[in-house]
């Protein structure tokens, strides 16, 4: 029983020495270590394509903030698409270009994005080639991806 008294009082001191210790700013991070809150990434979606902010994110884990802003139909008449847009990220197969609907299983899926939405997901990517894309079909009159909604994200 005295062992742990003796412990429990070492626990005590311990304690309170880290806590009279500690200031209210936190001790930067070593350098090389990396921002803990990783990438962003802001991709519009708009009828019929989709644009990223930029092509090319540091392996890690990303942000995407997907924003579906454009009511335009790109050539199909007003209320027959483009309402709803998804945005699907999933790695590219060996030798696969975006367009091809060669990809591996998503590593993110924001779905049901509408118009003036944004919906934002976090995914941990590997250096390699990945496809940003729309596979939202309506109906018999419209497929997203074959309207050309897909682009290239590289990681390095």
């Amino acid at each position: 029983m005295k062992r742990l008294s003796i412990g429990v009082a070492g626990l005590a001191a311990l304690t309170a020495l880290a806590v009279a210790c500690g200031g209210d700013n936190e001790a930067p991070a070593p350098s090389g270590a990396g921002d803990a809150s990783g990438a962003s990434l802001a991709v519009n979606l708009k009828n019929w394509a989709i644009e990223p902010s930029s092509a090319t994110v540091k392996a890690g884990t990303v942000t995407f903030r997907a924003t579906h802003k454009e009511d335009g139909h790109g050539g199909h008449g007003a209320g027959e698409a483009g309402a709803t847009h998804q945005l699907v990220v999933a790695r590219l197969e060996e030798g696969a270009e975006v367009g091809q609907t060669k990809f591996e299983p998503p590593v993110l899926n924001l779905a049901n994005i509408k118009l003036g939405e944004e919906k934002t997901g976090k995914a941990m990517l590997e250096p390699g080639r990945y496809e940003l894309s729309c596979l939202v079909v309506d109906g018999d009159k419209v497929n997203h991806y074959k309207e050309g909604m897909y682009a290239l994200l590289t990681v390095e």
